[in-house]
């Protein structure tokens, strides 16, 4: 997804972007939007969540990243998240989100 590397990210210092894989499949962002999500698929499904909407350096970009991170209502958002913080993002080996957690 992102070929950025930033060392470091475990500490509260953490300036955004990627941990390297195989140490940590860890994502420092800065959250600047939230929606709430919930629909029904073609199958009859139901999926809901939170589009968070976030930036990070990318470095094939000038500036930030805007990206939008789905997120399943079976991962917990920490209390007192806010617009404009930072947070940490955990992936799994698949590039799901595992955790979420406040820098």
């Amino acid at each position: 997804m992102y070929n950025e590397i930033i060392k470091g990210t475990k500490n509260a210092d953490a300036e955004l972007g990627i941990c390297k894989k195989g140490e940590d499949n860890r994502m420092v962002v800065q959250i600047v939007g939230k929606q709430d999500i919930s629909f029904d698929t073609k199958d009859g499904s139901r999926i809901e969540g939170k589009n968070l909407f976030c930036l990070a350096p990318n470095p094939n970009i000038e500036g930030l990243e805007a990206m939008k991170l789905f997120v399943p209502k079976e991962i917990e958002i920490p209390k007192g998240l806010e617009l404009n913080k930072k947070i940490h993002i955990d992936f799994n080996h698949k590039g799901k989100i595992e955790a979420i957690s406040i820098n």
